[in-house]
């Protein structure tokens, strides 16, 4: 399964930008779910474990802008521009995986993830991420602090919880509500030009 996303020109800071939903829906529910962790190849560091289903949709991801050759147009049309992944959430996660295995090809790419889960990275290559990706939390939001144990925790007590509903509209409904709605987006927002990636 493959988040949301898009691939466009920030052209105030002069940036293609590749951004990738958060948790919305009930499929992106069974990508936060699906625990199990996968190997992939970080260069530099061999393989690495990290969540499976984020890592499925980074794989999606990448496959689709390189299908369509989004980010090769993008950089002949605006040479001097730089990449920058954005996320939030599991989005977030999506993106730092995005980042990781774009960082080789575009070295001077920056990514920033807005509450990630906790468990992405092993320690050696989180600490290599530090160099090029920002994470931001706010509070005490808790998917930022969730270790690979707690999300198995919260794995099964889902499953235990949509088995155990009586009314799953009702489960559906109230997990819509919690999205907050529509948000106006900044003016700096609006600038942003779309660039084809099917």
């Amino acid at each position: 399964m493959v988040v949301p996303f898009f691939v466009a020109y920030d052209h105030p800071t002069k940036s293609v930008v590749i951004s990738v939903r958060g948790t919305l829906s009930l499929p992106d529910i069974v990508t936060d779910g699906l625990v199990p962790t996968h190997e992939f190849d970080l260069p530099g560091f061999g393989e690495v474990q990290t969540h499976g289903g984020m890592l499925q949709s980074c794989r999606g991801i990448l496959a689709k802008i390189h299908a369509a050759n989004a980010l090769a147009k993008a950089f002949d049309k605006h040479p001097d521009y730089r990449l920058v992944v954005v996320g939030h959430s599991l989005g977030a996660g999506v993106a730092t995986l995005v980042a990781c295995l774009l960082r080789q090809t575009y070295p001077e790419l920056r990514c920033i993830a807005y509450s990630p889960p906790g468990c992405m990275l092993e320690a050696k290559p989180a600490a290599y991420a530090e160099a090029f990706i920002t994470s931001v939390v706010v509070g005490h939001d808790f998917i930022s602090r969730l270790s690979f144990n707690s999300l198995l925790r919260l794995r099964r007590d889902m499953i235990w919880a949509l088995n155990n509903t009586r009314q799953p509209n009702d489960a559906t409904a109230a997990m819509s509500a919690q999205t907050g709605g529509q948000t106006q987006a900044p003016d700096h927002q609006s600038k942003l030009t779309a660039i084809p990636t099917e």
